[in-house]
């Protein structure tokens, strides 16, 4: 997947590349312009280099940085936390309440169909 040059309207971050190359076909479908990075590291480098995106899918477990330490980073700068974000995650609602403070999240295994619903929701 190569990453557009200007604005996206979608920042995945996930860590499984096949799980990220699919969410990326899916949502280019639908008329999207999606950049992927592996981990919440890499949404930091992201974010610090290039445009804002309109929406964050963040997964919760991925190496080097998890959805939680990139969320503590996000929170500390208003232009990142401004930025609607969901949570992937295979957790429980319980536990995504706790960890996050309430913030949305779509929970693993979804259907595509659930993907491009709430995106729909947050992109109109």
């Amino acid at each position: 997947m190569t990453t557009p040059a200007g604005p996206v309207d979608v920042l995945l971050v996930e860590d499984d590349s096949d799980m990220r190359a699919m969410m990326s076909e899916v949502l280019q479908g639908d008329g999207y312009l999606v950049a992927g990075v592996g981990d919440g590291a890499a949404a930091v480098d992201y974010l610090t280099t290039s445009p804002s995106p309109r929406l964050i899918l963040l997964d919760d477990t991925m190496p080097v940085m998890n959805g939680e330490e990139f969320r503590a980073i996000q929170k500390g700068v208003p232009a990142w936390n401004a930025i609607p974000t969901l949570s992937m995650t295979a957790a429980g609602a319980a536990t995504r309440l706790a960890t996050y403070g309430a913030l949305p999240f779509l929970a693993k295994p979804f259907k595509v169909v659930e993907l491009l619903d709430v995106v729909r929701k947050y992109l109109r």
